[in-house]
């Protein structure tokens, strides 16, 4: 059994951005305070483009709306499943990232890239948004070196494989793992109520 540990937040938070439409002509936010300006003693705003803001900054925010979804993702699990866990990362951060990856790059982020998801980029990007999407900086979500053996060990429970030092076996399926992380169903996880290991898997998967 893997010794419990205390859970971490998924990534540092974002640095605090002023937002565009707080700034003035004259230079000041509408709390008063000057806005940091290109050119020293000046405080003419130029416009403001995502070539300016650069990829890195830009990685930033997109990185920033991976952790959201990670922890908004990680509120919406199951009571039974929180209690019977016992902190094993591999089903708390581990399953949990591995939603978060599987909606992200399979689903929102393809849909952002076509264009169909534009109110969600234009809420992402913010003020500096380009008018279309540009697919070279929506590039799909990577996991964080912390968490990336609790997801390879989470999707080995999902799909099967082979853990090191281990034996192969077989997944209990997608529809399992969803069952017990958000309707709390554990004993598809061959886990009792109280995170105790069950002997055997009681079922080989949940209903469809």
């Amino acid at each position: 059994m893997q010794a419990p540990r205390q859970r971490r937040l998924h990534a540092k938070s974002p640095p605090v951005i002023t937002p565009l439409a707080s700034i003035s002509s004259s230079g000041r936010t509408s709390t008063g305070h000057t806005a940091p300006t290109g050119r020293r003693g000046s405080t003419s705003i130029a416009p403001v483009s995502l070539a300016l803001i650069g990829k890195r900054s830009f990685s930033r925010l997109t990185g920033s709306t991976q952790t959201a979804t990670h922890e908004s993702l990680y509120l919406r699990s199951h009571p039974a499943f929180s209690a019977a866990v016992h902190g094993r990362g591999t089903l708390t951060e581990g399953l949990t990232e591995m939603f978060t990856v599987d909606k992200l790059n399979n689903d929102v982020l393809p849909r952002i890239r076509t264009g169909s998801l534009e109110p969600l980029r234009l809420t992402v990007e913010g003020a500096p948004a380009l008018p279309s999407p540009d697919a070279t900086i929506i590039t799909d979500a990577v996991t964080p070196t912390q968490y990336q053996e609790d997801r390879a060990q989470a999707e080995r429970i999902r799909d099967g494989g082979i853990p090191t030092g281990g034996s192969a076996h077989a997944g209990v399926g997608e529809a399992a793992v969803r069952a017990a992380y958000f309707e709390g169903h554990v004993e598809f996880l061959s886990l009792g109520t109280a995170g105790q290991l069950l002997p055997n898997l009681p079922a080989a998967g949940a209903p469809p």
